[in-house]
C-alpha cells in the first residue's frame, strides 16, 4: 500500500519533469549557441530554473522529508551539459531545498551534489560522443544515480532513514531510471537533431564558397523549366546581366537552341546521359559565345537542380576552324603542283602525306604510300 502511495506522486512528478524537458526540446533556438562560459552559465540558469519547478511539486514523506525528480534533471545536466551548466543548476537547487529545510535538508543537498558528480563524471569515462548514447546505457546511468541516492538516505537519523528506504526504494528504483533513460533519449534526439543540421549548414557553407567564389562560370537550373535558380559572380561578369537578373531568367533566354532542344539536353544531364555539352550562348548585348558545359544532377536545399559548369571555348574554336582551312589550303595547292611533294616523318623516314604529282611519279595511290619509307619508294620493287 504504501508502495503505492509513493508511486503515483512520483509518477506525476515525472511526467512534469517530461514535460518540461520537451518543452526545453522545442524551444527554438535562435542562431547557434556560442560555447562561452556566459553561455554556459545561461544554460545553467535556465535547468536550475527547470529543477526548481520540478521542487515545487514534491511528494511528501513526512514533514521536511519531500521526494521530486531534481536528481532526474541534475544527473542528466552533468552528463549532457557538463561542468559549468550542472554547477549553477546545483547551486540554484541546493539554495532552494536548505530553503525548504526540515530534516531531510542536508541529505536533500547532498544527494543534489552527489546527482551533479555522477553526471559529470559520467560524461568525461565516456569515449564515445553522447549522440550515440544507448537506451541501455542511459538506464544503467539512471540506476547509479539512484543508488547513491538511497546509500544516502543512510545520513539521515537511522530510524528515519530505515522508514525511508523501506517506503521509497522500490518505487525509485522502478521509476528513477526509466525517468533517466527517457529524458536521455530527448537530449539524445536533440543532440543528433543538431549535428545532423550543423552538417547540413557546413555542407552548405561549403557549397556556397565554391559556388560563389569560383572563377568558372557556374548555373544552377531547374530541370523542369530551365529557370536560373542560382548564378554566380563570374556568370554575371560573362554573360553581362547582374546576377538578380539572372535569377529570373531561364536557360531558353540564353542557349540558342530551340526552347524544346535545350529541355532534352537537360533531361540528358539530370538522367547522366550525358555530362558534357557544346552549345553557343548569347550575351547581353546580344553577341554570341561557343561554350562547352559540364553538367550534372544535385540536390540543393531538397529540390533536384542540375549544376553547370561553363567554358568560354570560342577563340580555341576559331582556332580550330583555321587551322582546319589552313590544312585544307595547303592541302589544295599542294594537289595542284605538277612537283612531287612528299612529307616524311624526321625520324622514322615514313611517309606521312604526298601530293597527287608525288602518287603519279611512284605510280601508287596516295593511301598505299601514307606509312610506307620514302627510302624504300626509290628502289624499283616499290
Amino acid at each position: 500500500m504504501h508502495t503505492i502511495e509513493a508511486l503515483l506522486p512520483l509518477i506525476q512528478n515525472i511526467s512534469l519533469l517530461l514535460a518540461a524537458i520537451l518543452v526545453f526540446d522545442l524551444f527554438p533556438l535562435r542562431g547557434r549557441p556560442r560555447d562561452t562560459l556566459t553561455a554556459r552559465a545561461a544554460l545553467g540558469l535556465i535547468l536550475g530554473v527547470l529543477v526548481v519547478v520540478i521542487m515545487l511539486t514534491p511528494w511528501t514523506l513526512q514533514p521536511g522529508l519531500v521526494f521530486d525528480t531534481r536528481s532526474v534533471l541534475i544527473g542528466i545536466s552533468g552528463l549532457f551539459f557538463g561542468t559549468i551548466p550542472t554547477a549553477v543548476c546545483v547551486l540554484m537547487a541546493a539554495a532552494y531545498r536548505l530553503y525548504q529545510g526540515g530534516v531531510g535538508a542536508w541529505t536533500g543537498v547532498s544527494v543534489i551534489l552527489a546527482s551533479g558528480l555522477i553526471g559529470v563524471a559520467w560524461r568525461y569515462r565516456r569515449k564515445r560522443p553522447l549522440h550515440d548514447a544507448s537506451w541501455g546505457e542511459l538506464y544503467r546511468f539512471g540506476l547509479a544515480v539512484h543508488a547513491a541516492m538511497l546509500l544516502l538516505m543512510l545520513t539521515l537519523p537511522w530510524d528515519t532513514a530505515l522508514v525511508v528506504l523501506r517506503r521509497i526504494s522500490l518505487p525509485v528504483l522502478l521509476l528513477y531510471p526509466l525517468g533517466t533513460a527517457l529524458t536521455g533519449v530527448l537530449l539524445v534526439k536533440r543532440l543528433r537533431n543538431a549535428r545532423v543540421q550543423a552538417e547540413l549548414e557546413e555542407s552548405e557553407t561549403l557549397f556556397r564558397k565554391l559556388f560563389e567564389d569560383h572563377a568558372a562560370v557556374k548555373l544552377l537550373l531547374d530541370p523542369e523549366t530551365g529557370g536560373i535558380i542560382d548564378a554566380n559572380r563570374a556568370a554575371a561578369e560573362f554573360y553581362g546581366w547582374p546576377r538578380e537578373q539572372l535569377q529570373s531568367m531561364r536557360i531558353q533566354e540564353i542557349n540558342t537552341l530551340p526552347p524544346e532542344a535545350v529541355r532534352e539536353e537537360m533531361a540528358k544531364a539530370l538522367s547522366a546521359r550525358r555530362l558534357r555539352f557544346e552549345f553557343r550562348h548569347r550575351l547581353a548585348d546580344g553577341t554570341e559565345r561557343d561554350v562547352e558545359v559540364l553538367s550534372g544532377a544535385i540536390v540543393h536545399k531538397g529540390r533536384n537542380l542540375i549544376h553547370s559548369i561553363v567554358h568560354d571555348i570560342s577563340d580555341s574554336k576559331r582556332m580550330q576552324e583555321a587551322l582546319r582551312a589552313s590544312e585544307s589550303y595547303l592541302k589544295n595547292v599542294l594537289d595542284s603542283s605538277n612537283d612531287a611533294v612528299f612529307v616524311d616523318d624526321a625520324d622514322t623516314g615514313a611517309i606521312l602525306d604526298v601530293n597527287r604529282a608525288g602518287a603519279l611519279l611512284l605510280g601508287s595511290e596516295r593511301e598505299n604510300l601514307i606509312g610506307t619509307s620514302s627510302l624504300a619508294c626509290i628502289i624499283p620493287e616499290c
